[in-house]
């Protein structure tokens, strides 16, 4: 049937469309409140379409199929799910969102694991918190879980053979081997319940009264966990007295703003319940260019109050949507009782959507910065706390040695700044202890010399944290090089591969660390990265001295001229390819230095 002939069948109803190529392939999927009006205003001429996109969709389509729903607010879900089933290739916004992510506590396991996951199952007798907006919020507060009470540090404790370092610095109470009963696990898991539910002040009464009961029975060890639960607990809690006051008592509302580039947006949305600003749930997703704000937004709010998420009687919002009235009454149905869109023009509501508006513009430019920034953060915390260093490494230098049997040594430096790479202050060293001797402790020892000793010389800081690509003897090897400048050396660590044990200085037996752990994760990147760098010097090194050894042995070419050849034609191959004329004339070579190039490789 004809496409014109199509658009005067389409219902006047509330629908769904699915617009179909050549192909018979689904490319977009809208709703509408009127199936007819909307449809046919994708195809009138004069009329100006919503940007490059929909023009070029609309000169693809050749099927269009409706579906009709009885009310707006049917069409509405009825879109998302079919958008989530097909992936059409014009729905880009949110269409890949795996959902807000849960914290559950599976209480029928023997030794219930905290974990995130993406969906809730209501039928199972699990424990639920959430849902939350972003992974990034669900691992901080993992992290500060793992921070204040004794639980795993590793992704899966069934998998584990043995305890870890954790275990025996008394910061996990090593399940994965039963190493204590279920009943006193679970025990711990009540507090983590209160945490995470946010009574902090009966959390707090509960733990003092342990520690004094410790302390009254003699069990000082005991005493002294429950007080550095305490500690670490005080760290994350936030004072009645000091909970920020934004409104009138009677101000329930949520405050939401959007910041954007060409292909990220980042969703800031700030909780207020009863004029008390609550934590704020950011939110950042991947776009393309052309999708519009108003669509933006109308996606996001589907999906954030979709899911079990507390909605309030108002939200605030920078901009009006295409259909505001359709969401709000989805709101409401959600909510059973009343719920305003709103874009402020003034006062202290509109002084607060300016406030949301410089966290969203924040978020944008961190999520920018690096798309590994979490596990960067719980990577570096995690490494404070097995260094025992006063504050998270800010700078961690990494080395390794790369040759092919003592031929081309070669060292190479990176770093890390703030968990992220800082390709500035690369380095790469040609070994000259070594040349020839196949000795990576000599070698090691040379670089960490010749690094730290500049460093000195320029009054220059060290790093906080020094890691190398090796077992006990490199570690050796580089303190060495410490001891004989007079430096004082910084937190040192060697990564032995293999088993990805943690080689330290002052201790004679390795750590194995779980895993997942971001620390580990963090070494092995910079690990990682050390070696591509030195590998791909020490290739190059070696290309290089293999194509002059082969123009070396060509008589009277001379010192110079092999150089000034690969400069020219880019390559041996295509040197050994060149005629004599162009060996003359491209490569600048006098006729009879050319004759003998030319001869040589044609033998």
């Amino acid at each position: 049937m004809d496409l014109q002939e199509q658009l005067k069948l389409i219902p006047s109803q509330p629908g769904v469309y699915l617009m179909h190529d050549h192909a018979g392939q689904i490319i977009y999927i809208g709703k509408a409140r009127s199936l007819t009006h909307r449809v046919r205003s994708y195809f009138q001429t004069g009329r100006p379409l919503h940007g490059p996109k929909i023009e070029k969709m609309v000169e693809q389509v050749t099927r269009i199929e409706t579906i009709i729903t009885d009310t707006e607010v049917e069409a509405l879900v009825l879109e998302e799910q079919l958008i989530r089933k097909y992936q059409p290739k014009y729905n880009t916004l949110l269409k890949n969102s795996k959902g807000f992510p849960y914290i559950r506590i599976n209480w029928q396991d023997a030794y219930p694991r905290v974990e995130m996951v993406r969906q809730r199952q209501h039928k199972d007798k699990s424990l639920y918190f959430g849902p939350y907006p972003s992974a990034s919020a669900i691992n901080g507060l993992l992290a500060a879980i793992r921070e204040i009470f004794p639980v795993e540090k590793c992704k899966d404790p069934r998998k584990e053979k043995q305890v870890c370092i954790y275990f025996q610095i008394k910061r996990c109470l090593g399940h994965c081997q039963k190493k204590v009963s279920s009943e006193a696990y679970k025990d711990m898991l009540q507090d983590i319940r209160l945490f995470l539910e946010g009574k902090s002040q009966v959390l707090r009464e509960k733990l003092e009264a342990r520690m004094r009961s410790h302390a009254a029975q003699m069990q000082y060890e005991q005493a002294a966990q429950m007080r550095d639960i305490l500690a670490a607990l005080q760290r994350y809690i936030v004072p009645t007295q000091n909970q920020k006051i934004v409104g009138k008592p009677e101000w329930n509302l949520d405050l939401i703003h959007m910041a954007r580039n060409p292909l990220m947006c980042h969703l800031a949305v700030f909780p207020v319940r009863e004029g008390i600003l609550q934590t704020p749930l950011p939110h950042t997703f991947s776009i393309r260019q052309e999708d519009e704000p108003s669509e933006i937004l109308t996606r996001f709010l589907y999906q954030f109050y979709s899911r079990d998420i507390d909605i309030p009687p108002e939200i605030l919002l920078p901009q009006e949507l295409e259909e505001p009235s359709l969401m709000e009454n989805w709101l409401r149905e959600r909510r059973q009782g009343k719920v305003g869109l709103h874009c402020p023009q003034r006062g202290e509501k509109k002084a607060l959507l300016e406030m949301v508006e410089k966290n969203a513009l924040a978020g944008l430019k961190k999520a920018e910065s690096d798309a590994h920034y979490d596990l960067a953060l719980e990577g570096l915390e995690e490494l404070r706390q097995l260094l025992e260093l006063k504050h998270p490494p800010h700078l961690i230098e990494g080395f390794d040695i790369s040759h092919f049997q003592g031929q081309e040594t070669v060292a190479s430096l990176v770093a890390l700044e703030n968990g992220m790479q800082a390709k500035a202050l690369y380095r790469r060293y040609k070994i000259r202890s070594a040349e020839g001797i196949p000795n990576d402790f000599v070698s090691m020892e040379e670089v960490v010399s010749r690094r730290y000793r500049k460093l000195a010389q320029e009054n220059q800081a060290l790093p906080d944290l020094i890691l190398i690509d090796g077992g006990k003897g490199q570690v050796s090897a580089a303190m060495r090089a410490f001891d004989k400048a007079g430096l004082k050396p910084p937190a040192l660590v060697g990564l032995a591969k293999k088993e990805e044990l943690l080689i330290f200085p002052d201790r004679h037996e390795p750590v194995r660390l779980p895993r997942h752990s971001p620390a580990l994760k963090l070494l092995q990147q910079l690990r990682d990265e050390a070696h591509r760098f030195a590998l791909t010097y020490h290739r190059s090194l070696r290309k290089k001295r293999t194509l002059h050894s082969e123009l070396d042995r060509v008589p009277g070419i001379g010192a110079h001229r092999p150089v000034h050849l690969l400069q020219v034609f880019g390559s041996l191959d295509k040197i050994k390819k060149a005629e004599l004329q162009e060996l003359m004339l491209k490569g600048g070579l006098p006729r009879k230095v050319a004759q003998t190039v030319y001869q040589y490789f044609r033998k």
